[in-house]
């Protein structure tokens, strides 16, 4: 009788001690987990400078109460909060590629870093490709739509500047589609346009715009002068000064109504023509027309000069 009670008696403490560590705490038991990152993305992965992008990350135990969000990036700037697995970043102001990482800790320690890659693209000028005008010729007071097209129209920064050395810009000035009133005084005016985004300018445009003027052409004869002698048959310079607000398409110089020369229109409003004096003797008739460019009106200048005749066998 008494081995079995010594028997009971240690089956009784074999019972109990496994009763303790099945009943204490299991936790001294369990394996360490650290969480684990299952998914990580970025809303855009190409974006401007400035932009706004949303990130996300998923861990295994989402329900860990534990779970701390921890983010880097080699650039821009999270928006808090930022301990949380949905979070934005700012794209900074340089293009280039950003490395965003996510690390996701518990009491048992870090998650395996992840990572992902995102585009900032490099905001480059604004490039114009053309400029199109309604009319490119017109009167004065006339009102003339201008529209310039961009490789990027999208770009919200945009500014256009446009300017002119004459008329004037209707209001809103600050649009790629403008509208421009021609002035009240012909004559050729520069219509320009600088393009802006929040980084860099476009390449200057200018384009000239000819508004009509129905005014003759100044025409002077300067050389020779009102009454000069001259002997017959001899050549004669012929000098002339010729300008309108359009410019000169030709100056003619005629010799008592007859055509001897003819000249193109020039930067230069300075003309010198060589004329022969060969009609009779007596008072001749020297004649400088010019013809305006764009109107074609016709504005002269005459002068009257000497002519002697050559007295044989002396």
């Amino acid at each position: 009788m008494k081995s079995i009670s010594v028997q009971i008696r240690k089956l009784f403490i074999v019972a109990f001690c496994l009763a303790c560590v099945t009943g204490c705490s299991s936790d001294i038991f369990k394996s360490k987990e650290v969480p684990v990152i299952t998914d990580f993305q970025a809303s855009r992965y190409e974006v401007d400078p400035g932009d706004t992008v949303q990130v996300s990350v998923s861990v295994k135990d989402s329900k860990d109460a534990s779970l701390q969000y921890k983010w880097s990036a080699t650039g821009g700037q999270f928006i808090p909060p930022v301990n949380q697995p949905q979070i934005l970043w700012k794209a900074p102001d340089e293009g280039g590629d950003y490395t965003l990482t996510v690390r996701v800790s518990n009491a048992d320690g870090d998650s395996d870093p992840h990572s992902e890659i995102i585009h900032v693209r490099i905001k480059e000028a604004p490039e114009i490709l053309s400029v199109t005008f309604s009319a490119r010729e017109v009167d004065p007071g006339d009102t003339v739509e201008i529209s310039v097209l961009l490789r990027d129209m999208t770009d919200p920064t945009l500014d256009f500047i446009w300017e002119t050395d004459g008329g004037q810009f209707l209001a809103p000035f600050n649009l790629p589609t403008v509208l421009w009133k021609a002035p009240a005084v012909g004559g050729e005016y520069t219509i320009s346009l600088t393009v802006a985004n929040d980084k860099k300018t476009s390449d200057p445009f200018a384009e000239t715009m000819t508004v009509r003027s129905y005014a003759a052409p100044f025409v002077q004869i300067g050389e020779p002068a009102q009454n000069a002698v001259f002997i017959q048959y001899s050549t004669v310079q012929v000098a002339v000064t010729a300008n309108h607000q359009n410019g000169i398409a030709w100056v003619s110089i005629y010799v008592n109504d007859n055509l001897q020369s003819e000249m193109n229109g020039k930067a230069d409003e300075h003309y010198l023509f060589q004329c022969e004096l060969n009609g009779p003797p007596g008072i001749t008739d020297i004649r400088a027309e010019a013809v305006a460019r764009t109107t074609g009106v016709i504005g002269s200048d005459r002068i009257q000069v000497r002519v002697e005749g050559i007295l044989l066998g002396k």
